[in-house]
């Protein structure tokens, strides 16, 4: 709307200056800066219009701009009118007054004495002022264009054309590839910026290959290399430095890649050399791109560019700093207006430097403080000259720490745990500050939690921690701190928090409170740990996912511990002194060798958290468990080993927050799921086979558990056909009655079902009440012979259905088309069907699923045909191992939005519908077909099907991309050999 209606301004303009001589000097001059205001505005209203739907502040811009552009286009069509109307009064004016009018006109060096000049003379005069008003709106709305970052888009668009510059390419092997620097000092946005290249979509789509690093102050050859490797393959490596080289030079060969290295600091010519020698042998065009605060790095790193100098990244005007720190603070409507708030912040936003990162957290901290006395005791508070906060702590961030109510300041302290660039759970987190005693509250315990993410969610408002991952309600799961945050974090807790990065020690003392030992490199054994007393955190943090030994004895020298994180170590046995360890409360034994727990862990009553995840070889939970009468949250997921709880442990505790397993048994009766209404995230319920009826499912009143997010229903797996076949009809029913009694909270938003023996699913599956259900995955259901209406679920995005023998059809059932004509599966994205052996027909109606993005069809032998529509959307189809399946449905030709086509295993399948029409296709994988891959071999009819697309790999070859003559002759269906071979 804000696009159209300047680009009609801007339009109108042009033409009266071109047109009309007349204009007096001064008029035409404010007209020609109207039109060079909006026409630089114009530049960014693509990318605001995008940003309006989530952002405020551009929405508010883009309605000043509108309001401005609606004065503007009023003042031209009253311009319009007074000349038709003034023109036709002036006609009837005697000719000696003109006379006197023209030489008037002279007097300002204005040659054209017509009849029209004369009006537009009067014209400019009269709405000379209103025009210099607006210019000046638009001056200050200009100005605000900063609120939205349009700064960085035209730092992104600048760097993009380094990237894609052909004068930057290769023009010998030395200068290859083209190294990038984004200099600047710290705060400036240099990640963020990175981060914005990254992920556009024109170098996404440009590179084959897109590689990031963080590399930090460590420039370790090795450490890098590894990293790159794991970021192209997703598997972690190890080795010496030489084949590690070897593996990596193969992974880039003849690739174009874009390499980010994020925050180098200290590179020395020798390590750099090293480190790029196997990047030679790439495409041309690859990039590396550089962010640092060193010029003397961007030299070294930067020497064999021809790109020309390094991009230096500029702070902020007084301006734009200004702009973002009002657009902040000012949010709410207490303080807009007030010119004695203006003026502070105008002085505040000056001692920021300039620095985005400064004004955001200072603007942060006082957005929520609605008192001038507030604000001026933060301008003239004495941090701003602290000399102990030089070294790159910004005064602001020095600020924002002060600030923190008294409860806030040790969760600060407590992140300097962590590493740089270290992504965070929140949920871990929040149970380190509960272990530690951070989060106190007058409210009964059962709110711990909660209160935890409280704090967590005032950090991240005040730009202390940055979001890096969000679930599907757009709630932070993970976080990480800005490089600076860290330093402040490193530096408000000095004395109390140790990083020791292990490497060649021959013994390790630790003299600090809280520590984190950090592997990167695999280790064969542990030094030995010195005794300390007074240590309260240890975690191992160990990069990849490799095993690491862990310090013997470690158990006797650690008696103040409170968090003990063990997990990803060799550790295979737990001696019985762990029980000794009577202050712990956060155990983490997961991804470890243990075999079982000691008896005496019965003892640890002050523990709240014990995570055993993934610990393959755990076969038992000691009978001693019962007594952890704190006990809040116990994690068991991956551990298939155990088959039972330990008698009581649910009922005489009763306060678990997290339970990941309950394995129904004699020992455990579902039934004690009663006492868990407070139980949060996900829940599995395992051995349901064991519940003897309906009633008794009833017991667990999951109906009543309103803060669970995801339930996984379980039976026994019965995966050979022998034991589906022994199920008699009476077990059947009963187990129909088992999950009918298993009714949850309509407040769930993920349900899965393993190995359900059962002909129909239980009826509360497809009750539309269930509002927040997202995601359902039906796994092993082999004796049902229809799906139930899913269709109504109203928010369903992901479903996947896996092995069910007796499923022969699907129809109009598993829809549950509605009233009224409304069609079922409104918001589904993403649809799987795997392993469906018998599975033959699949009724597809128009207008079904309308918001499909994702379609995979997987190994379902008997399926013959395709349905004859497919949803319009569609961007992603894999079909495989589908052996019965002979030519794919010509609806695919109407898929315009499809991407990705991917065919493999197909072995009947003879030829490809004419993919000419959808011109979004960019990737088509054939392989495992036989026919359709002697045929596609860049010549023929077949060929031209497919030449088009951007990307063709046959049997594991990538094809030479089509020739431009190929893509024309295939966009206009010129398919004569005669004329082809002309």
């Amino acid at each position: 709307m804000a696009e159209a209606l300047v680009s009609s301004v801007v339009s109108s303009v042009k033409p009266l200056l071109q047109r009309e001589a007349g204009l007096v000097f001064s008029a035409r001059q404010e007209l020609e800066k109207l039109s060079s205001a909006f026409s630089s505005i114009q530049a960014n209203l693509n990318d605001a219009e995008r940003k309006k739907v989530k952002e405020e502040a551009v929405r508010d811009w883009l309605q000043k701009l509108k309001d401005v552009a609606y004065d503007v286009d009023d003042l031209l069509d009253e311009w319009q009118t007074e000349v038709i109307r003034s023109t036709e009064s002036w006609s009837r004016v005697p000719d000696f007054v003109k006379q006197v009018c023209n030489l008037f006109l002279r007097c300002f060096c204005i040659d054209d004495q017509t009849d029209q000049a004369v009006v537009h003379f009067k014209m400019g005069i009269s709405r000379g002022h209103r025009i210099k008003k607006i210019i000046e709106r638009l001056d200050v709305i200009s100005r605000e264009k900063i609120n939205f970052q349009l700064r960085v888009l035209f730092d992104k668009e600048c760097i993009k054309e380094l990237l894609f510059c052909e004068s930057s390419s290769r023009t010998d092997s030395s200068t290859f590839p083209v190294v990038i620097p984004i200099v600047g000092m710290g705060g400036l946005g240099k990640t963020t910026l990175a981060q914005e290249i990254y992920n556009d979509g024109k170098v996404v789509s440009h590179f084959q290959l897109r590689i990031w690093v963080h590399v930090s102050e460590n420039f370790d050859v090795k450490r890098i290399t590894e990293a790159i490797i794991n970021d192209v393959t997703g598997d972690n490596c190890g080795g010496q430095l030489n084949r590690l080289q070897k593996e990596l030079r193969k992974r880039v060969k003849n690739k174009r890649f874009l390499l980010v290295l994020d925050d180098v600091w200290n590179p020395d010519d020798d390590k750099w050399k090293k480190l790029k020698l196997p990047l030679k042998d790439c495409k041309q065009g690859s990039r590396i791109l550089v962010t640092t605060r060193s010029k003397n790095t961007a030299a070294i790193m930067g020497t064999n560019t021809t790109s020309g100098s390094a991009y230096n990244l500029q702070p902020l005007s007084e301006n734009h700093c200004l702009s973002l720190f009002k657009k902040i603070a000012f949010e709410g409507e207490e303080k807009k207006g007030h010119k004695e708030f203006e003026d502070i912040a105008e002085a505040i936003a000056k001692k920021c430097g300039g620095v985005p990162l400064a004004i955001k957290t200072v603007a942060s901290l006082l957005k929520s403080k609605n008192k001038k006395t507030d604000w001026k005791h933060i301008l003239n508070s004495e941090i701003w000259d602290f000399p102990e906060v030089e070294d790159g702590i910004f005064p602001a961030l020095s600020l924002s720490y002060y600030d923190l109510p008294p409860l806030l300041k040790p969760c600060f302290s407590y992140l300097a745990i962590f590493p740089k660039d270290y992504e965070i759970e929140k949920d871990k987190l929040i149970k380190l500050w509960m272990a530690n005693g951070y989060i106190r509250s007058d409210r009964q315990q059962k709110d711990m939690e909660i209160i935890g993410g409280e704090y967590f969610d005032s950090l991240l408002e005040r730009s202390l921690l940055e979001a890096v991952q969000q679930d599907h309600d757009g709630n932070v799961v993970r976080c990480k701190m800005n490089d600076l945050v860290h330093k402040l974090a490193q530096f408000v807790a000095k004395g109390e928090f140790l990083i020791i990065e292990m490497g060649d020690q021959s013994h390790l003392k630790i003299d600090a409170r809280h520590s984190s030992l950090l592997v990167r490199h695999q280790m064969e054994k542990f030094v030995q740990l010195q005794p300390v007393v007074s240590l309260r955190s240890l975690l191992f943090i160990v990069f990849s996912n490799m095993k690491v030994p862990h310090p013997p004895d470690l158990f006797d020298h650690t008696r103040s511990l409170r968090v003990m994180d063990l997990s990803h170590t060799k550790i295979e046995e737990l001696p019985a002194s762990l029980g000794k360890l009577k202050h712990i409360r956060y155990l983490d034994f997961s991804f470890t060798y243990i075999k079982e727990l000691p008896e005496s862990v019965g003892s640890l009553f002050n523990l709240q958290t014990l995570k055993l995840n993934e610990c393959i070889y755990l076969c038992r939970l000691p009978q001693g468990m019962v007594q952890m009468c704190n006990l809040r949250h116990l994690e068991l997921e991956g551990t298939e080993e155990i088959n039972y709880l330990p008698k009581g442990l649910i009922e005489k505790l009763g306060v678990f927050a997290t339970l990941s397993r309950f394995i129904v048994g004699s020992a455990c009766k579902i039934g004690e799921l009663k006492h868990l209404n407070l139980v949060r995230g996900k829940l599995r319920i395992e051995k349901l086979e064991r519940v003897e009826n309906r009633e008794e499912a009833r017991e667990a009143e999951l109906k009543n558990k309103q803060y669970l997010d995801a339930l996984v229903l379980c039976c026994t797996d019965k995966r050979d056909d022998g034991e589906w076949t022994a199920v008699d009809r009476k077990e059947v029913e009963r187990m129909e009655g088992v999950f009918e009694g298993l009714r949850p909270h309509t407040n769930l938003k993920e349900l899965e079902i393993f190995s359900y023996i059962g002909y129909e699913f239980p009826s509360w599956m497809k009750d539309s009440s269930f509002q927040n259900l997202t995601k359902v995955a039906l796994y092993y259901c082999n004796k049902c012979k229809q799906l139930p209406a899913l269709g109504r679920l109203p928010s369903l995005e992901e479903l996947y259905i896996w092995r069910m023998e007796d499923l022969k059809i699907i129809g109009d059932e598993f829809y549950g088309d509605g009233d009224g004509g409304i069609k079922g599966f409104r918001r589904l994205k993403k649809l799987t069907f795997a392993f469906l052996r018998n599975w033959e027909v699949w009724d597809l109606g128009e207008d079904e699923m309308p918001s499909l993005l994702a379609l995979i069809i997987m190994d379902c032998h008997k399926l013959k045909e395709l349905p004859k529509v497919f949803p319009g959307g569609l961007s992603s189809l894999n079909i495989s191992g589908c052996a019965e399946l002979k030519s794919l449905s010509d609806g695919l030709r109407r898929l315009h939005s499809l991407k990705t086509l991917d065919i493999y295993g197909c072995v009947q399948l003879k030829d490809l519908p004419d993919l000419r029409p959808s011109t979004k296709l960019e990737e088509l994988n054939i392989k495992d077909c036989p026919f359709l891959s002697s045929k596609n071999n860049n010549e023929g009819e077949e060929w031209l099907k497919i030449a088009h697309v951007r990307r063709i790999c046959i049997e594991g070859k990538q094809l030479q991309k089509a020739s431009s003559l190929s893509l024309s002759l295939s966009k206009y269906r010129i398919t004569d050999p005669l004329l082809l071979n002309c």
